[in-house]
């Protein structure tokens, strides 16, 4: 008689369920629990296991990153993983990327332009023309 369990996602909805109560007890908000189960269900499908390992999850990152996923997403992936290595008594290390969205120090003509048409809603609009002039008028 085989008792191994098959790779399928039938056996890998327990483990959601159970990573949802982990989550709860820890005090995490509705929101990043449904965030982390997504990325978590992704992470379970892309192994085929609900107890991955090391490798799984360095496979699973090098996956994320050939994808070539904003920063922001990759650390949120990270974040999901990491939590439910924790819940199984494997951690693993997902190093934090540094977001790259920093506004530059100032705007060229063409971005001023950019921003001017890009806004649809008149009371926005006046909003920046009335900054605008102030700018100049600082200058």
């Amino acid at each position: 008689m085989d008792w191994s369990r098959d790779a399928g996602n039938a056996y890998l909805e327990p483990a959601l369920p159970r990573y949802q109560r982990y989550l709860e007890n820890l005090g995490f908000s509705s929101q990043t629990i449904d965030s982390y189960l997504f990325r978590c269900k992704k992470y379970l499908e892309f192994s085929q296991t609900d107890q991955p390992s090391e490798d799984h999850f360095a496979k699973f990152r090098d996956y994320l990153q050939d994808k070539r996923l904003a920063r922001n997403t990759m650390n949120n992936y990270g974040f999901a993983t990491r939590k439910y290595h924790l819940m199984i008594g494997k951690p693993v290390e997902f190093p934090y990327l540094k977001p790259n969205d920093t506004i530059p120090f100032y705007f060229n003509e063409e971005d001023v332009n950019k921003i001017f048409f890009a806004c649809g809603n008149i009371k926005h609009y006046a909003m920046l023309v009335h900054h605008n002039i102030n700018f100049k008028k600082e200058t």
